[in-house]
């Protein structure tokens, strides 16, 4: 019988798990914010979608690239790196104006992204025993794939807030 609770006595599994989910709720709090700045520059919804295209354009296009060059170097040191390299993009958002700065942006943060995911994904095997591997696959997309729905209120909160800001 598989535990639930197994993969998370192991504290590297653990750490895994957070750090992806802060991860996962920054990409779908930038991914808004992204969009609400292109409404607020453009009012256009063209560009809105230019932000969705591009985010999906390197997944299309890099993913086994992005797996190969994920394969080549330590996977933690490459999700370390990839979550930085996002977290200085984020940084310059303020900084630097501009629909064509919000796209560049939002297309290498989705790249950084496509080189961490391999990383992450085969990183679970080492972190867990073989017999809780299923559970702790389950656990990781569990919260990789959770994030809509666990920001609920919460999320609709964020809106209104970043909808307030956008509006001064």
């Amino acid at each position: 019988m598989l535990s639930v609770a197994a993969p998370l006595r192991r504290r590297s599994y653990r750490a895994l798990l957070i750090g992806q989910g802060v991860s996962a709720l920054g990409d779908w709090i930038a991914t808004f914010t992204f969009m609400a700045l292109a409404l607020r520059e453009t009012g256009s919804p063209t560009a809105v979608g230019g932000i969705l295209a591009l985010r999906l354009v390197p997944a299309l296009l890099g993913g086994p690239l992005a797996a190969r060059i994920a394969a080549r170097y330590d996977r933690r040191r490459t999700m370390v790196a990839m979550d930085l390299a996002r977290a200085g993009i984020i940084t310059l958002v303020p900084i630097i104006s501009g629909l064509w700065w919000l796209y560049v942006a939002a297309f290498s943060i989705e790249v950084c992204s496509l080189v961490a995911l391999p990383a992450r994904d085969a990183s679970v095997p080492d972190l867990v025993d073989h017999d809780s591997l299923p559970v702790a696959e389950l656990g990781k997309l569990a919260v990789q794939d959770s994030q809509p729905f666990v920001q609920g209120r919460r999320g609709r909160r964020w809106q209104l807030r970043i909808e307030h800001l956008l509006a001064a």
